[in-house]
């Protein structure tokens, strides 16, 4: 992963960053980066969409890039175990279940299959990573 930093400092200096934006009552507006050393984890990774589709891909294809396994299944079977109710379930929406924090992702049920989950928001940016295990094929 080339294009992934932990501040916004480092993510600056490449010339490459995007702006964050907020809508509000005037419109759309730029909004100051948020300094997000203080926050660590929660908020620390700044990506490209070509970076953040390879950690995708780690996920996809089970912990293993190119042949050379990462992650064992193990630890990715506990990286996506329910450990707590985290929302209830969607009336309009029966095809969810409810759902649960797991150790950085959230898991539900959609339709059967096992879906799981990662929302990183930060002021001004929105991500959305999602996949149904076992659905690759």
């Amino acid at each position: 992963m080339e294009n992934t930093y932990f501040t916004v400092g480092e993510a600056g200096q490449t010339g490459r960053l995007a702006r964050p934006y907020r809508k509000k009552a005037v419109g759309v507006v730029e909004v100051p980066f948020l300094n997000n050393e203080a926050i660590g984890p929660a908020g620390s990774m700044i990506s490209s969409i070509q970076d953040m589709s390879k950690w995708l891909h780690l996920h996809l294809q089970k912990g293993v890039v190119n042949g050379c396994p990462l992650l064992s299944p193990a630890l990715l079977e506990e990286l996506y175990c329910p450990q707590i109710v985290s929302g209830k379930p969607h009336e309009h929406m029966p095809e969810l279940t409810p759902s649960y924090s797991a150790l950085g992702w959230i898991v539900q049920s959609y339709r059967g299959h096992s879906m799981i989950f990662h929302a990183g928001n930060l002021q001004g940016f929105t991500s959305f990573v999602s996949f149904l295990p076992g659905m690759e094929e």
